[in-house]
Order: C-alpha cells, then structure tokens, then sequence
C-alpha cells in the first residue's frame, strides 16, 4: 500500500507538479519528496498500532 502511494499517488503527480512550478530539472525532486510523504503516512498507519500493541501487553 506504501509503495503504490508513493510511486501513483504521490511520485508522479509531483512530477507534474514540479514540472509545471520549476522546470524540467526540478523534476528529481519528486522522488524524494514522495519518499518522504509516503514515509510521514507510514509513521501515521504505525503509532497507533505500537500504542495498541503496548496496552495489550500490560
């Protein structure tokens, strides 16, 4: 799920996107962008699992 946000959802429109506001050479700063916003997603799907897992155990 991670992979296809980062990839469709977030790597290529910011291509586009970039394209459009800084040029064609702005254009490999997509990917780390995506990386990050699919990093920042995979931190907001993990906490509240860790905080659950935490109660149980105790």
């Amino acid at each position: 799920m991670l992979s296809m946000l980062r990839k469709g959802g977030l790597d290529v429109p910011f291509m586009f996107l970039l394209d459009r506001l800084a040029g064609a050479d702005a254009i490999a700063w997509a990917t780390p962008i995506a990386d990050c916003g699919a990093m920042l997603a995979g931190i907001l799907l993990f906490v509240p699992l860790w905080r659950k897992m935490g109660k149980e155990i105790n």
